[in-house]
């Protein structure tokens, strides 16, 4: 009898270590899934601290589109917007400059999103703009003179 209480005994003993070891390593992974956390929370915050920083300097070296655009037609600023950029031209994009320009009489956004997307949608049916993908469309190059670029 005594030989199997030396052997439960023992078993009990590395039990208890097993145990312990076993809640100190568990103490443990919660200490560095917090770390994980907050070095996460960290690098999201120094992610959008640098999106920012490049969101204004994109902004400071962006074209004067009042002064590029103003005077010509509405169809003419969107072609030239679409030169701009290599011959495409997303609505959003060009929303955003027609509207943020002060060169639309639409009082929001929205107004000057279907009107625009109306007017390039226009320009497609007649071969002017070929549609690439849900809001952006490619420039058709014809033969005419030159419009400014910025």
């Amino acid at each position: 009898m005594t030989m199997n209480g030396n052997y439960e005994e023992q078993t009990r003993k590395y039990l208890e270590e097993v145990l312990t070891e076993l809640k100190d390593i568990e103490s443990r992974m919660l200490d560095l899934r917090e770390k994980a956390e907050n070095l996460r929370k960290h690098a999201q915050s120094y992610q959008q601290v640098l999106q920012h920083q490049a969101a204004r300097s994109t902004k400071a070296n962006a074209p004067n589109w009042k002064k590029i655009l103003q005077g010509l037609t509405r169809e003419d600023q969107v072609k030239v917007i679409a030169r701009h950029n290599g011959g495409i031209i997303r609505v959003v994009q060009a929303r955003d400059i027609i509207f943020d320009s002060g060169l639309t009489r639409a009082k929001n956004r929205s107004n000057a999103y279907t009107a625009i997307q109306n007017l390039i949608s226009d320009m497609a049916d007649e071969g002017i703009f070929e549609r690439v993908d849900k809001g952006r469309y490619h420039l058709v190059e014809e033969s005419q003179e030159p419009l400014p670029m910025p």
